[in-house]
């Protein structure tokens, strides 16, 4: 990120920041590089995490007390926080949703 803010490249944080505190840490230093801040709020309802999360393997499969604990930690984003645009995505019948979230 730090390179990427040093030579105004644009670029994607994927992450999962449940917290305001957690998105802060990139949205401070990212506005004071002058970067327009969009965010993309995947709301997905707990059972439905639960089941994407059973079907995975490996490395990819979180344990269910780590999904509980982030999901209760979750924070919705909100314009206040620095962002310039946000937007709310919902997969409904295996089909993506996006759409803007009015400040």
């Amino acid at each position: 990120m730090d390179t990427a803010l040093h030579v105004q490249q644009r670029m994607v944080i994927d992450n999962t920041n449940v917290s305001r505190h957690d998105r802060s840490l990139y949205i401070v230093k990212a506005k004071a590089r002058r970067y327009r801040i969009i965010g993309y709020y995947f709301r997905s309802p707990l059972q439905e995490c639960m089941q994407r999360n059973a079907m995975r393997q490996g490395k990819e499969h979180v344990a269910h007390a780590g999904l509980l604990a982030k999901y209760r930690q979750l924070e919705e984003p909100v314009y206040d926080e620095g962002f310039d645009a946000l937007y709310a995505v919902d997969l409904i019948n295996d089909k993506v949703n996006i759409n803007a979230i009015e400040p």
